[in-house]
């Protein structure tokens, strides 16, 4: 009897030690995995995708430009689609419901100032954004 009740004792921790480390093991998978996608940076077009989304705030909208300014500051003359991803940005900066003058003065500055070369083409895209804002109100 003695010698059930240990072997029963015995498998119960065993049972018990797999579970732990089986959820240390999930738990540590979990953290780097979130760990990698915090070091990843958004593409261009992710961040496009975060300007689209009309109920963001305008602390969100800042981040994004912020990121856009850090990550992405200068746009490269070998890819239009880099430019027309900037282009984008900028229009679709114009149009966000949570934007403000001072949000986009102060990010076509920097882009300018970054990229003096593209200064009509940023120019050009901030008008067009202003014109579609007024007539879509």
């Amino acid at each position: 009897m003695e010698i059930t009740l240990i072997i029963k004792s015995i498998v119960g921790l065993i049972v018990i030690l797999a579970i732990l480390i089986f959820l240390l093991l999930y738990n540590s998978r979990d953290s780097n995995s979130s760990k990698k996608s915090k070091n990843t940076k958004p593409t261009l077009k992710e961040i496009r995708d975060i300007l689209k989304n009309d109920k963001i705030t305008s602390k969100e909208l800042n981040d994004a430009l912020e990121l856009v300014l850090v990550e992405y500051s200068y746009i490269d003359s070998n890819e239009e689609q880099t430019l027309n991803h900037y282009m984008y940005i900028l229009m679709a900066l114009c149009r966000h419901p949570q934007t403000s003058t001072k949000i986009i003065i102060n990010f076509e500055k920097e882009l300018i100032k970054l990229n003096p070369s593209y200064e009509n083409e940023i120019n050009k895209a901030v008008i067009s954004g202003l014109d579609s804002r007024v007539t879509s109100s």
